[in-house]
């Protein structure tokens, strides 16, 4: 994969960087300064209003035929409705779950400790996953005593079913950020309900909050204008009623 050898790279790099500081390596040019990196395209997919409804739907039906279990269909859940990473919920322990803080407590996520919260959605599809004696894991494996190790299959077939094209998992993840854009967040309340440590990492997001931005703008804008416009209109003049005589008797 494109991706994964240019992180290779990066990595040989730094090592031969260390090699010729410490004199380890004599050569004055680090060899990996000469190998071109792959060009990567970004690629970003948000999921519409109308995407998340097939997706939910065709998660039912699937698991309902018995075509995906129902541990791929809850993590399936769970990923729409929280924005976690794949892993994050693939290993979700039942003692990190604080339903009454609305909370996920990870002690140990991609970014060290991680608080996830919970909507009332979110909460009600974890109260309708049975607890299995003696496995930790909120999402189980086919081991007993495991989680789940691989969704990638289920959700090949849950994309191929409802016919939807270069979605990734980690679309779930852009699309949440993007629902979150679209309800007013800013950039930090994104980073944060991801659990972003770097705020260049949520940076990443800047356009959607500048669409909201942009959308925002012009609703204020209509609204000033209309205002303007209402009382740039002079005010009629009420006619005033005719003056009555004083009869003289």
């Amino acid at each position: 994969m494109p991706g994964r050898a240019n992180f290779v790279l990066s990595v040989l790099s730094k090592l031969f960087s260390w090699a010729q500081d410490t004199g380890v390596d004599d050569r004055e040019v680090n060899p990996c300064l000469r190998v071109t990196k792959y060009r990567l395209s970004k690629h970003e997919r948000y999921l519409t209003r109308q995407e998340y409804a097939l997706i939910a739907a065709t998660v039912t039906a699937l698991e309902g035929e018995g075509k995906i279990t129902a541990s791929s269909a809850y993590a399936i859940r769970l990923l729409m409705l929280t924005g976690a990473r794949l892993n994050e919920i693939l290993t979700l322990q039942w003692s990190f779950v604080r339903a009454d803080m609305k909370s996920l407590f990870l002690p140990d996520s991609k970014t060290g400790e991680k608080i996830i919260r919970l909507s009332d959605e979110a909460l009600a599809v974890l109260k309708t996953i049975p607890k299995v004696e003696e496995n930790p894991y909120v999402i189980t494996g086919h081991v007993h005593g495991t989680h789940l190790t691989n969704l990638h299959k289920a959700w090949y077939l849950v994309c191929e079913t409802a016919k939807l094209d270069g979605v990734r998992i980690h679309d779930l993840r852009h699309s949440f950020a993007s629902m979150a854009a679209d309800s007013g967040a800013s950039l930090p309340m994104i980073g944060g309900l991801l659990g972003h440590a770097d705020p260049q990492t949520t940076a990443r997001y800047v356009h959607l909050v500048d669409k909201r931005l942009h959308e925002l703008n012009g609703t204020v804008g209509a609204a000033i204008s209309s205002a303007m416009n209402g009382i740039s209109k002079p005010a009629k003049r009420r006619a005033k009623p005719p003056r009555q005589g004083i009869s003289s008797r």
